[in-house]
């Protein structure tokens, strides 16, 4: 049976932490391997293939919004843990990363009420089905789109059970079959490499940190849904005139459901007609420059009459003539 039965309560169905992410080589993994043997502990499953079906619009909305990494961004996915089909228990899950947190919410339900519910025929129960519900009814439905599947391994801290950290090998992804009976698929990186998953609600322990700065690592960002993308519309998606999908894409995402309607091609609004030119202003005429005329006459000031001086002895001598 696979491991993802709803009756196993240790099954943590909510989550809000941090994320990071780093592409190892296969030498750099055995080092980290050693460097982490006293400080974590395998998971009580052991390794395992995580197989994920993930759901999205006929026009892949999801995926492109968070290809375009927003501040908000949400993806809606199936996910199981061994060959799944019909009534069998997986995994309902909606993850959204809101500046930098990853929130996650899931519900265990078998297969066929988990396809059912993201389509929007099946009524929710319960308030994280109804959180799905909600998510897949306001983009009108979701539908199995890709197929990714990989090989994991994963570990605990011995201190800390929250702190978990995850090493994912052989990531590969199937378009033309999207279902869990098996995990067949193109491979995404290239052999030798690994992608390390760092999962913490607190800050990274020390001896981890010291081991990403001697080995120069940044983290990555990866998403194998989006790498997923990527692959199958290298240059981007497009609508065509008759179909949502590309002419060359081998099949719809389902089957299942009436084929959507093709987006109607809006009307080309002409170009607006440029405004007459406006009418020149006419030159004003130019006022010739005055001409100088002849100076005016200089007036002469009339002379200023001296004053008459009387000596002192004269003034004596004339009043002495008149006695």
């Amino acid at each position: 049976m696979p491991i993802t039965s709803p009756e196993q309560p240790r099954y943590q169905l909510t989550f809000e932490r941090t994320e990071a992410k780093y592409l190892l080589t296969d030498a750099q993994r055995a080092r980290l391997m050693r460097a982490m043997a006293t400080a974590m502990r395998p998971d009580e499953f052991g390794p395992s293939t995580v197989r994920s079906l993930y759901l999205d619009t006929p026009a892949m909305l999801l995926a492109r919004r968070s290809l375009d990494h927003p501040a908000y961004r949400e993806k809606v996915r199936i996910r199981a843990y061994g060959p799944a089909t019909g009534a069998d228990p997986v995994f309902l899950e909606l993850k959204k990363k809101c500046d930098g947190i990853t929130y996650k919410r899931r519900c265990a339900l078998p297969l066929e009420d988990a396809l059912a519910l993201a389509a929007g025929t099946r009524d929710p129960q319960g308030q994280v089905e109804l959180e799905l519900s909600c998510t897949a009814r306001r983009e009108g439905g979701l539908l199995p789109a890709v197929l990714v599947a990989y090989d994991r391994q994963a570990f605990y801290a011995t201190d800390d059970h929250d702190f978990r950290m995850t090493l994912d090998r052989r990531p590969r992804v199937r378009w033309d079959r999207v279902d869990l009976a098996d995990d067949s698929g193109e491979l995404l990186l290239s052999p030798g490499l690994s992608i390390l998953e760092v999962k913490t609600s607190r800050a990274m322990p020390l001896w981890l940190v010291e081991f990403l700065t001697a080995e120069g690592l940044q983290p990555a960002s990866f998403s194998k849904y989006g790498a997923a993308y990527r692959l199958r519309y290298p240059r981007g998606w497009y609508p065509e005139t008759s179909t949502f999908l590309p002419a060359s894409a081998p099949a719809p995402l389902s089957s299942s459901g009436p084929a959507p309607t093709p987006r109607p091609t809006p009307a080309r609004v002409p170009a607006p007609t440029p405004d007459p030119a406006p009418t020149p202003r006419p030159t004003p005429a130019r006022v010739p420059a005055l001409v100088p005329g002849p100076a005016p006459a200089r007036r002469v000031a009339p002379a200023i009459r001296p004053a008459l001086l009387f000596h002192k002895s004269r003034s004596h001598a004339m009043e002495a003539d008149h006695v």
